[in-house]
């Protein structure tokens, strides 16, 4: 039997989920992610199950966003997330057992299971944000036999730039189709992709990623005292330090779907240089790599809030957290060897050697 999540298990995903958002997403635009949950409770109930309450050959719908998630001059509403979805179910002839996320705060996939009358699994392809559908794909990058439909929509339905998309073919062609329709979409669209089996999702998810995100995100309420959030973050995630101190560059740019670039800061600890790709990718102090995707880079304000990439401005204080990745609940997409190379290229740096290290990964 699931658990029928309430407006307070809202509001700790969305702030857990921020923070796990690796800068993807911060603090400020909190009120876009709980308007979503907040859609989804008025409009039905929302029941989280674990994955073992499904039987092996259930489908399963992933709904997530595609695109960079910096960029809001896309138009979405929580009801783009709905009809993308059922254009999955349509594509697919299939009706989904049950939604996931494709990583927390994952409000979309809330939205989904309230429309839809399915419940939420607490499950997601990653348990922190991931850049690329590939490394959300849950190893599918590497098996481009297997085929899967993704589905798009963003813009106002009478508005001329509305953009409505259904791509079938494996991970990789679909996940180009879908990245070409944010750019077109003013940088984000709302996205389904689907369907997996429960028994595959069992395998290759991130068993337990939404309730981990609610946990941190009770850590850190605003009733805390400020003092204690970090030091009980840390405690909670196994976490650490890297940084705390001053932003002196942000060459972070949006192109081509993606942001990225890098950001330096003059810290306590030494200089530490943060590579961006949607997320904080690696971090460097002098010659040495000190943290890699897929640990968890987390930038902070300090009274532990989410500091998002773009508000990383010159001038404003960062706190920079690690949760190492064995602490963390991953799916096997960050295994795909593959899935590094765009973003290696895009960056100029390695990536998949620290990435690959410390687990087995598909070649």
């Amino acid at each position: 039997m699931g658990k029928f999540l309430s407006s307070v298990d809202a509001a700790d995903a969305v702030r857990g989920g921020l923070l796990l958002s690796a800068g993807g997403s911060g603090t400020r635009s909190a009120q876009r992610h709980v308007t979503q949950g907040e859609h989804a409770l008025a409009h039905g109930r929302v029941e989280l199950v674990s994955i073992e309450e499904l039987h092996e050959d259930d489908p399963v719908l992933t709904s997530t966003g595609v695109g960079a998630p910096g960029m809001h001059s896309a138009k979405l509403e929580p009801d783009d997330y709905v009809l993308a979805a059922r254009a999955v179910i349509a594509a697919t002839g299939q009706r989904p057992r049950a939604v996931m996320c494709g990583h927390a705060p994952g409000m979309s996939a809330w939205v989904v299971a309230s429309a839809l009358r399915i419940p939420l699994l607490d499950l997601a392809a990653n348990g922190r944000a991931h850049p690329t559908v590939k490394l959300g794909g849950m190893g599918l990058a590497s098996q481009p036999h297997v085929p899967i439909v993704q589905a798009a929509c963003a813009g106002k339905p009478a508005d001329a730039a509305r953009l409505e998309v259904v791509a079938t073919g494996n991970l990789e062609q679909t996940s180009r189709v879908m990245r070409h329709a944010s750019t077109e979409a003013g940088g984000v669209v709302a996205s389904a992709r689907g369907m997996l089996t429960a028994g595959f999702c069992k395998a290759h998810g991130a068993a337990g990623a939404v309730s981990y995100a609610m946990r941190i995100g009770a850590l850190i309420r605003d009733d805390v005292p400020s003092g204690l959030r970090l030091p009980r973050l840390l405690e909670f995630t196994g976490g650490e330090v890297l940084g705390t101190g001053q932003v002196v560059s942000n060459t972070v740019m949006y192109a081509n779907g993606f942001t990225r670039g890098r950001i330096a800061i003059e810290s306590e600890q030494g200089m530490l240089l943060l590579h961006v790709f949607n997320e904080h990718m690696a971090v460097d102090s002098g010659d040495a790599r000190i943290s890699t995707f897929p640990d968890l880079i987390a930038s902070l304000t300090k009274d532990c809030e989410a500091l998002a990439i773009h508000e990383m401005t010159v001038g404003s204080q960062a706190v920079i957290v690690r949760v190492p990745q064995a602490r963390l609940v991953l799916g096997s997409g960050v295994r795909d060897r593959g899935a590094y190379t765009e973003i290696e290229e895009a960056l100029g740096v390695p990536i998949a050697p620290w990435s690959l290290q410390a687990r087995g990964s598909r070649a």
